[in-house]
Formats: C-alpha cells, structure tokens, sequence
C-alpha cells in the first residue's frame, strides 16, 4: 500500500507482510539452536500481560511472542529462556504463545525443554506458506522438572514456521511455561 505524504514524499507501508517474505534460517548443515540468550539478539522484559505481538531476537532469527517475553527469572539454562503466562482475561483465557517469525528450510525433528506453573501443558504446532497452524502435540509437563521434549517428523516439512502454545484445561491466572534450549534439525539427532 502506497500514499502520498504532500508533494514530494512516497511512504509504502507494508501490512500483513506475506508469508513468502519472511526471512529463512538454513537447516540443511546444521540443526538451528535457541537458546533465548542476550547474545542471540533477545531482550529481557518484566511485562507478560500484553496481547500485543512482539518481537525479539536477532534480525532473520526473530521471535514473536503474545503474553509473554524472555525472562531471566526462573530460567533453565544460561542466562535467560522464554516464558509465557496464562491470564484471566475477565472470564476468557489468553492465548499465550510464541512462534518463529521465519521459515526453518527443512526440519525432521524439534526438541526442546520445558517446565511450568500450575500444570500448563505446550502445545507445538507448525504452518507452511498458505496453510494454518496444523498441532502437532501437546506435551504433559509435570510441574516444576523440567521435561526434554521432542517431536520427529516422518519426513523433514520444508520452509515451515513453529509455534508453542500455552494448554490448560483448568488454569490458573499468572502461572507461566518457560521453554529453552530449542533445536530444529533436518535429520534425526542422536540421544543425548
């Protein structure tokens, strides 16, 4: 969309950028790993409560994140992870997430740890170019501990985005889930 500033200025804005155009992360050589980190372009915040998007990480690499942010408090490893909380929202729960904001080029297997408050589950999902978020599964966390999650596709999907998602039956107002330590790879990895 173009318009005309007075006579001689042109301003294009671009909303809804299309899914084409978002940046794309190799996966082919080796596996992307995030960690949240400071060095890795995210910015810490104390404001969960937001139903804005926003975005952190480095530039191509970025996060966008809905009622949440990354965190030094309750991290689990390094210096700081991702955490999304869960809120009432007078009578309607928050849709609390965090995606990639670019494409993977080809991803087998995602893992990553995760841990919560008050037994919210995550819930990984996955879109392509013209396609909606299709889920992948919901992993049961179990507390505080701290659980190694992952997901193998039957064969890698390519130029995809990944999304996690806060999953409570029965939530409770303010209570987090904080992932770390997330690795996409274009084949299977081996057990640690």
């Amino acid at each position: 969309m173009t318009f005309t500033a007075g006579l001689y200025k042109e301003i294009t804005l671009n909303y809804n950028e299309p899914f084409e155009t978002l940046p794309s992360v190799s996966t082919e050589s080796a596996p992307h790993i995030v960690g949240f980190e400071a060095s890795e372009g995210f910015v810490t915040s104390t404001t969960y409560k937001t139903a804005e998007v926003r975005y952190t990480g480095e530039e191509g690499k970025q996060w966008a994140t809905v009622y949440g942010t990354p965190s030094t408090t309750g991290k689990i490893s390094g210096e700081q992870s991702m955490h999304m909380k869960i809120y009432d929202l007078s009578g309607v729960w928050s849709d609390s997430y965090t995606y990639t904001n670019f494409t993977l080029s080809s991803v087998k297997e995602v893992r990553f740890d995760a841990t919560n408050e008050s037994y919210n589950d995550i819930k990984l999902s996955y879109k392509t170019a013209g396609q909606d978020w299709t889920d992948l599964q919901t992993f049961t966390l179990a507390g505080a501990t701290v659980k190694n999650c992952k997901y193998t596709f039957d064969a890698p999907v390519k130029n995809a985005q990944f999304k996690f998602t806060i999953v409570n039956d029965s939530p409770t107002n303010g209570k987090r889930v904080v992932i770390d330590n997330v690795v996409f790879a274009s084949e299977d990895l081996a057990e640690d």
